[in-house]
Parts: structure tokens; C-alpha cells; sequence
């Protein structure tokens, strides 16, 4: 359960089916919406007096972009503050056969620019990807790409007990 979400409950199932809609989460998934709510739950600094929402978005009927073959990122998180509309857009994944130059590390570029064509400096546009798989791993296959080019691409790892979630949170919230 994560109170500021639009359906109740998000369903996580480890084996065994159940039709849902929108679908039940995947590790990854399930990982993230707890860690975000453990971090609320801790009402740090960065979110005092703001509203904060997340969205699971539909795959394949939400809000996609035409990046690649589409690209359908699994949660929209917005977070209302001093007047401002920071709407981020997430997609949990492994990425141990995923390319450093697949185009869903480029959202967040493409969002900047529409950012300045919207022409409203009270709406912040943002996307990151967060990794299933550590950076440890990937390394052994995706041999010669170092932390910071990832940190670059928006790619925060989950592996690092929920802290991704307030270096998400402050990095949305100044602006990167």
C-alpha cells in the first residue's frame, strides 16, 4: 500500500496469476513503491509541504513516448511544491541486456526540451530509470561504461536499500 496512489492496492504476486488491472508489479516495481513509501513515511526535509503522488501507468493505453518502439514508463510521480508541478517519469527495469544507447535512456533530454516549449516555468518535466540490476553487474557486461555515464543517462540503482529514492527526489526537485 502506498496511500498517495490512485488504485488501491497494488498488487505484487511472487508466483501464482491473477488478472489486474493495472497489471501486478514486478520486483523491481514492488521494490520502488516501498521504498518511496518508506522514505514519505520518513517526511524528510526535501518533501516538507509538498504533495506527492504516483500513478501506475497503463502499458500500452498510459502515456507513452516515441522513443524507440515506444516507451510506456511504469509510474508518473508528481510532487507539488511552492507553486511548482514536478512530473517525473519512471520505469524500474533490469538492465543487464540493455544498451547504454537504447533510446529510453534519452527521455529525459526530449522532456527538457519540451519543458522549454511548454513555456511554463511552473511545470518540470523529468524521467529516470531505475535498475533492478546493480551497477556491479552490469559492469561485468556492459564492460568499459562507468557509474557517473549512468548517473548521467538518469539511471539510479535499487540496490542501494531505498537511498536511490531520496537521491530521485532531490535531484527532481533541484532541477537534473
Amino acid at each position: 500500500r502506498f496511500g498517495k496512489h490512485l488504485y488501491q492496492p497494488l498488487i505484487y504476486l511472487k508466483n501464482g496469476s491473477i488478472e489486474v488491472k493495472p497489471v501486478a508489479l514486478n520486483d523491481g516495481e514492488k521494490d520502488f513503491v516501498h521504498h518511496l513509501a518508506e522514505y514519505c513515511r520518513r517526511a524528510p526535509v526535501d518533501i516538507k509541504g509538498c504533495e506527492l503522488y504516483l500513478l501506475r501507468n497503463q502499458s500500452q493505453t498510459g502515456l507513452g513516448f516515441f522513443v524507440g518502439s515506444n516507451f510506456y514508463p511504469d509510474f508518473i510521480l508528481w510532487i507539488l511544491k511552492e507553486g511548482k508541478q514536478y512530473v517525473t517519469f519512471l520505469d524500474p527495469k533490469g538492465l543487464r541486456n540493455v544498451p547504454i544507447n537504447d533510446p529510453k535512456f534519452y527521455l529525459h533530454e526530449q522532456l527538457k526540451q519540451k519543458e522549454v516549449t511548454l513555456g511554463d516555468p511552473a511545470v518540470k518535466l523529468n524521467a529516470f530509470i531505475l535498475s533492478s540490476t546493480s551497477f556491479e553487474y552490469l559492469s561485468q557486461f556492459q564492460g568499459g561504461i562507468t557509474y557517473e555515464q549512468y548517473t548521467d543517462k538518469h539511471v539510479l540503482f535499487q540496490n542501494q536499500e531505498g537511498g536511490y529514492v531520496e537521491t530521485l527526489v532531490r535531484r527532481v526537485l533541484g532541477g537534473r
